[in-house]
């Protein structure tokens, strides 16, 4: 699953003007962090729930407390209603149409 929400990431990113990176620190990780106009969103896929699978996320926005997170699959947004990219990023329509 992670490997689709990549693919459709890095996809969307080619067509728009945004910047996709993988974030890991000590031990944590984020899957995906965008980045458009200085707003950051960190992404984390999540397949099945499990005690501490968020720690990362927390992680990430101790150190960048002006970021957005979002989480796709279990305990978050479905898989299914997660397109487009730009939109689940906080991205507005102005993209769609550029």
């Amino acid at each position: 699953m992670e490997s689709a929400v990549g693919a459709h990431l890095v996809n969307a990113a080619a067509g728009h003007r945004f910047a996709v990176y993988y974030w890991r620190e000590r031990g944590h990780e984020v899957d995906f962090v965008v980045v458009h106009e200085g707003r950051v969103t960190a992404i984390e896929v999540k397949s099945s729930t499990h005690a501490g699978g968020l720690s990362g996320l927390g992680a990430f926005l101790r150190a960048f407390p002006q970021a957005r997170p979002l989480v796709i699959g279990k305990g978050g947004m479905p898989l299914e209603e997660a397109s487009p990219a730009i939109r689940w990023i906080g991205l507005g329509d102005e993209l769609l149409e550029a």
